[in-house]
């Protein structure tokens, strides 16, 4: 670092003089004890299961005092803190300050190894812990139980009488250092009092307010979360230990725990935003941010979010005791692009900076250069290091000592400070501040390295890359990075590690960075073009099956119904030929096929590629039908999806997040939440959103195996368990689990109107790129997703409005017309609501290949064979011979789809009629020319049959009760560097959208990185209503036996097969009534009379009639599910109360409608 000069015409900022002191006394003991006189019992400190009042936290930091005192530990020893977060930290700090004593904090998850270091340079006279830590700390240092302590009543309570001044030391921090060795910072009472004084001044707090402690007390951010609130007799607020890294915890401790400030880092703050409860935290007046750069969109939001809310950056280092500077985001400032400002220095503290060439400049606008900071804050110096304290803290003729803080700041036009970057090796690392020289040493303290550079790749989202010169013998990268992770917190191991025979060098002999930077990157080729003479037909067929034989058919290929489907749309999108998934499937081979696509005529989709420039965002149609279901019971997870990614090894978290960031920029659907006027849904799409990731560390908690399975299974149950606001993001969310240091479980969840079962294998296959290439530090090379979500759903509108209706709607009318509902009834006494039972069951390697045999005898997939099966155990169950069962298509026609995200899949019902006395090889062809003549017309959407069909409404779905379907979408290569991948599919919430459906899982032996014989796994979902846990089992267990049974004998009768245990159940009758005309009942009250007013102009203006009788039904005059909607949106709005979209299905009549309404009752709260 270069020397500097004082020039004394060079001008410096200082704050404006304030009126005196508001804190009292020249220690951090002395305003505490006056809120422990003025007020004993007032609360000071509130934990997970501790509470102090003041007058309870003097004493017994009085009786630890006189504990160290006795034992000879006083003025000018250190005592180490080796506490979790509570009141005990309270206690444990205050008696080491009224001894005499500094405190030095030690982190709980530190390695041992950095600890022992930190222990050996500080030198504590003792190390305080508690009965959670005391079993934990095995470094051999003298230990003072805090509680044995603090339990002494040998001899009476008294204040020590000890003059402990401004100048005395109060803690040590120990920092980053470049040397690769932590370096302590010695910080005196006058240091921080300065601070917390300015606190007092500008920011009070009172008896009615609590601070909730964020940061753990190794940080110095730390320090203003104890003593500014308990210096103005306020209450500390302590979460458990690890739960301050959840932002739902985080936000439900603000909102119930009525917190009044706060101190978080920005990084936190997307995740605090994505929850929608965080607008609950009525109580909240202070946010203060600092550590890191804070972009302005950020504050944005929180403006947006938190209007009430006095919102600050602020700038400071451990060295100048917390902070320095403070800027308060109001509507004055610029919001757009860019950081915020850190700010204007606080009372005490003057501020200098320095040129290039160490020369004190004047301060002006636009002038920039590396900050010192001078006066009260600026801490003693660096403990037992003089030499880095002499070239650090630095005197200046006529301006005193300050601290040269290696960070370049600008000069705002306002007058403010903007933070541009570190002219030194220190850097921020996932909001931490890291010394470079730190991680170099760590990492050539390994015997087989023989030199290193330590750099940060912006293009994998700041993250550390490493780039080593190995000796004799090369390690590899996760035996470095172990090795690393044993010396150095989490934060400062290596992302990326490189190996190369030699650094490379610039002209002047430096390690050349930027040829570092560019190692790695991809070299791209080409992809050869089809050869003339293939057509393109064949080219397509081979771009899905990775074979072109023209002698073998589609499923002699080893072709499924998905993979028709892609090729369907291929030949759409390229040929303008008319072709559908049964097409496909039909032909004997592949030359038959070719041959009939030539003489096809060809008509180019003319519709749109995207909706217009500035135009709302339409919903696709399931999402509308979703959006409706979400309406109609929006406090249940029905309808989350939700996955959890097992990976065992080095589990890169910042490559992770990196690769979560990029999809979600990428598609627009995970950025897109949903709202409605009147009643009518449209997709709304937001510039930016942030990954929500929850981070839950078990890694430190001290269980066995076992334990931690079980605490990981219970967390993730409860994440999925968790509902979605969909007008506010974020609607899909991840909850990253570690159990120790090479188990981590990602848990996927997420709202189905930006989800399908396609869109998930593309996001999955996108996710895993993003990841390997951010690991390698390399660029990810995507194919383009032509449509987006949006236009998609515009695209389709205008498809079925101009072609599709005309065309597909007539064939199910024709094939569904009368078809009767399945015969379940609900059992006596179940709720009515959409809890379920989910049973999984493993299908066999060996059943799996009878399956495929007996499928390829009958010239069928599998998913036929399948789907037969569960046509005819439903027949066996209920003795029904006429049922419709739903099924789902992906249902993307154009070829552009094919890499989008969203939800676009169409559930199609077909129609089926077991003959008890037919072959059940004769049932399965029958079924599979059904489900051809389906997919021929699969992108009908299923309201508009419904509608057409015009069919009784109840609030379960009125074609079909049951559903049955293959994922089988492509899978994506799971293997990763560093680390093994198990995927865990359709993990349950509790819930079941259908009173029975099945899912089987294909080729699951892929899901758990394996290969050998293809496996299955069978997900049964059953309704409470109609199943008990038990019944569910059996009914799982019963398909699996007579799927076995056909796979064997397919020319069985199905007369003659073995039939399920359960019995056979019946719905009950509707009830008919006769037409009574809509007249005011005798005596009817006014409130009922003014419900039925309103409710009746409603249903007349929507369902375009004339007239309304009592005893009329919505659905029956006209209305659907979508208009039953908005009719209760509108009816909401117009009475100010609060009616389930549930109550116009529920009731059958127009009177028992009024009467519902009329007894809910609950007028909504308007909040202005």
């Amino acid at each position: 670092m270069c020397e500097i000069h004082w020039r004394g015409s060079a001008a410096f900022m200082r704050p404006p003089e304030t009126g005196g002191r508001m804190i009292r006394g020249n220690s951090l003991m002395a305003a505490i004890e006056d809120a422990a006189r003025l007020d004993p019992s007032g609360l000071a400190w509130t934990g997970d299961r501790q509470m102090y009042s003041y007058g309870q936290l003097n004493q017994d930091a009085d009786r630890l005092a006189q504990h160290l005192l006795h034992s000879s530990i006083g003025t000018g020893d250190r005592v180490g803190l080796f506490l979790e977060r509570g009141p005990d930290m309270g206690v444990a700090m205050l008696g080491v300050l009224k001894s005499g004593a500094a405190f030095l904090p030690l982190g709980l998850e530190e390695p041992a190894v950095r600890r022992t270091a930190i222990l050996r340079d500080g030198e504590p006279a003792a190390v305080i812990v508690h009965p959670a830590t005391v079993d934990r700390f095995t470094n051999g240092w003298r230990v003072v139980d805090l509680h044995a302590a603090i339990d002494d009543s040998s001899s009476p309570v008294s204040t020590p009488k000890l003059d402990v001044g401004a100048n005395h030391v109060a803690y040590v921090l120990y920092t980053s250092g470049s040397t690769g060795k932590p370096k302590g910072v010695v910080v005196e009472h006058g240091n921080l009092l300065a601070h917390i004084d300015w606190l007092a001044e500008h920011l009070p707090l009172g008896q009615d307010d609590r601070l909730l402690q964020f940061s753990p007390y190794t940080f110095d951010a730390s320090m203003t979360d104890f003593f500014w609130p308990l210096s103005c007799g306020a209450t500390v607020v302590s979460m458990a230990e690890g739960d301050y890294l959840d932002p739902l915890i985080v936000v439900q401790t603000l909102v119930e725990k009525k917190i009044t400030a706060v101190r978080l880092p920005p990084a936190m703050m997307p995740l605090l935003l994505a929850e929608p409860a965080l607008r609950e935290a009525i109580r909240l007046r202070y946010l203060i941010c600092g550590g890191e750069r804070f972009p302005a969109p950020l504050a944005r939001r929180i403006r947006e979010t938190l209007p009430w809310v006095r919102f600050f950056n602020r700038y400071g280092p451990t060295e100048a005791a917390v902070a320095v500077t403070y800027h308060e985001v109001t509507d004055a400032d610029d919001l757009g692009d860019g950081d915020l400002p850190i700010g204007s220095p606080v009372a005490d503290v003057e501020l200098h900076i320095a040129d290039d060439d160490g020369r004190i400049v004047d301060i002006a606008p636009g002038l920039s250069g590396e900050l010192l900071i001078g006066g009260a804050p600026v801490a003693r110096g660096y403990l037992g290091d003089s030499a880095l304290t002499l070239e650090r803290f630095v005197d200046l003729p006529e301006v005193g000592r300050v601290f040269r803080s290696g960070d370049v700041v600008r000069v705002t036009e306002a007058g403010a400070l903007l933070f541009v970057g570190r002219r030194d090796e220190q850097v921020q690392v996932a909001g931490n501040r890291v010394e470079l020289g730190d991680v170099r040493s760590a990492l050539c303290a390994h015997p087989h390295v023989e030199s290193c550079v330590v750099t940060v790749r912006e293009d994998t989202g700041a993250a550390l890359a490493a780039y080593v010169v190995a000796g004799s013998e090369r390690p590899e990268a996760d035996e470095l990075r172990a090795f690393v992770r044993s010396l150095l917190p989490r934060h400062m191991v290596p992302s990326r590690i490189t190996f190369l025979d030699r650094l490379p060098l610039t002209d002047r002999g430096k390690v050349d960075l930027a040829a570092l930077a560019r190692l790695g990157e991809p070299i791209v080729s080409e992809p050869e073009p089809p050869s003339a003479e293939e057509s393109v037909v064949r080219l397509a067929w081979r771009e899905v099956l990775g074979t072109a034989d023209g002698s073998r058919g589609f499923l002699d290929c080893g072709g499924s119904s998905l993979q028709a489907a892609r090729l369907a749309s291929r030949l759409r999108s390229r040929l303008g030929v008319t072709v559908t998934t049964g097409d496909i499937l039909g032909h004997t081979d592949l030359d038959a096929l070719d041959r009939w696509v030539a003489e096809l005529g060809r008509h180019f989709d003319e519709s749109p590629k995207g909706r217009p420039a500035d135009s709302e965002s339409p919903m696709s149609f399931l999402q509308e039908r979703l959006w409706f279901m979400h309406e109609f019971a929006p406090d249940e997870p029905v309808y989350n999806f939700q996955a959890i990614y097992h990976f065992t090894g080095d589990l890169d978290e910042s490559a992770l997040r990196t690769a979560l960031s990029g999809v979600i920029e990428r598609h627009e659907i995970l950025r897109t939440t949903f709202v409605s006027r009147d009643g009518i849904p449209h997709q709304l799409v937001h510039d930016r959103a942030d990954p929500a990731v929850t981070v839950l560390d078990l890694s430190d908690a001290g269980l066995t195996i076992d334990q931690l399975e079980t605490e990981a299974r219970q967390a993730a149950n409860q994440f999925v368990r968790r509902v979605f606001d969909i007008t506010t993001l974020p609607l899909v969310r991840w909850c990253l689990i570690r159990l120790d240091e090479h188990h981590s479980w990602l848990v996927h969840s997420q709202h189905h109107l930006t989800h399908d079962g396609w869109s998930f294998s593309v996001f999955l296959d996108e996710l895993l790129r993003r990841y390997r290439a951010a690991v390698g530090g390399v660029e990810v090379h995507l194919v383009d997703p032509v449509l987006q979500c949006g236009d998609f759903a515009y695209r389709q509108r205008r498809w079925w409005d101009k072609r599709g209706k005309a065309e597909h709607l007539g064939y199910w009318l024709d094939h569904l017309r009368g078809v009767p509902p399945l015969a379940l009834a609900a059992r006596s006494g179940a709720l009515q609501d959409q809890t379920g039972t989910q049973v999984r069951r493993r299908v066999h390697p060996e059943l799996v290949q009878r399956i495929k045999h007996a499928s390829s005898k009958l010239s069928v997939t599998p998913f036929m064979f399948c789907f037969s099966t569960w046509a005819v155990f439903l027949w066996t169950l209920t003795g029904q011979r006429d049922f419709a069962i739903g099924t789902a298509v992906v249902n993307r026609p154009w070829e552009d789809a094919e890499h989008m995200l969203g939800c676009v899949l169409n559930n199609i019902p077909i129609r089926v009629a077991p003959e008890p006395d037919a072959e059940f090889g004769t049932l399965v062809g029958q079924t599979a020319e059904l489900l051809l003549d389906g997919y021929a017309h699969e992108g009908a959407p299923l309201h508009a049959i419904v509608e057409a069909l015009r069919l009784p409404r109840s609030t379960e779905n009125p074609v079909f009760q049951t559903t049955f379907n293959f994922h089988d979408a492509p899978f994506p290569d799971l293997t990763l560097p560093g680390v093994r991948m198990v995927l865990e599919e359709a993990v349950t919430n509790g819930t079941a959208k259908f009173p029975i459906d099945v899912i089987v899982i294909t080729e699951a032996q892929q899901r758990t990185g394996r290969t050998g014989p293809d496996e299955w796994d069978l997900v049964y979902h059953a309704s409470a209503r109609y199943f008990d846990a038990k019944q569910a089992e059996t009914t799982a267990d019963a398909f699996l036996s007579l799927l076995a049974q056909v796979a064997s004998d397919h020319s069985v009768r199905l007369a003659g097969l073995v039939t399920p245990s359960i019995s056979a159940r019946a719905l009950p009758a509707a009830a008919v009534s006769a037409d009574v005309a809509v007249t005011a009942s005798p005596g009817e009250d006014g409130d009922r009379a003014s419900v039925r007013d309103v409710a009746r102009e409603v249903w007349i203006s929507l369902l375009r009639i004339a007239d309304l009788a009592d005893n009329d039904d919505f659905f029956e005059r006209g209305g659907h599910s979508l208009l039953a909607v908005r009719a209760v949106s509108l009816i909401r709005a117009r009475l100010d109360r609060s009616i389930p979209v549930r109550t116009i299905f529920e009731t059958h009549t127009f009177s028992s409608f009024v009467d519902a309404v009329v007894e809910s009752g609950q007028v909504r709260e308007v909040i202005s």
